[in-house]
């Protein structure tokens, strides 16, 4: 896994990332709003953005995140379902690079 996408990991299961929201919290000119649906961006906004949806939908995997969201209502959960759930070419390496990218 690249470094750049492991220290996304990381960020990403320590609630660390600069999202939107909490961006804002440090500067006013900082909108807490995703740029393309207008909906707060915060770690959870990866699986349900109408951008991010139709992502995951057309990755090899075929997810439908609002399913796995109501689920599972941590990342950390998301990501152990995911891992579990039987594809061969889920891992750990091809997930975080995934969401690296979206």
């Amino acid at each position: 896994m690249a470094p750049r996408v492991q220290t996304f990991a990381w960020r990403l299961l320590r609630k660390a990332l600069p999202t939107g929201k909490r961006a804002s919290k440090f500067s006013k000119h900082i909108d807490e709003n995703c740029s393309r649906c207008g909906n707060t961006e915060d770690e959870m906004h990866f699986f349900l953005c109408p951008f991010s949806k139709a992502t995951w939908f057309c990755s090899p995997w075929f997810i439908k995140t609002e399913i796995l969201a109501a689920v599972n209502h941590s990342i950390p959960n998301m990501i152990q379902t995911l891992l579990n759930s039987g594809q061969p070419q889920i891992n750990l390496s091809n997930l975080y690079t995934f969401l690296w990218c979206v």
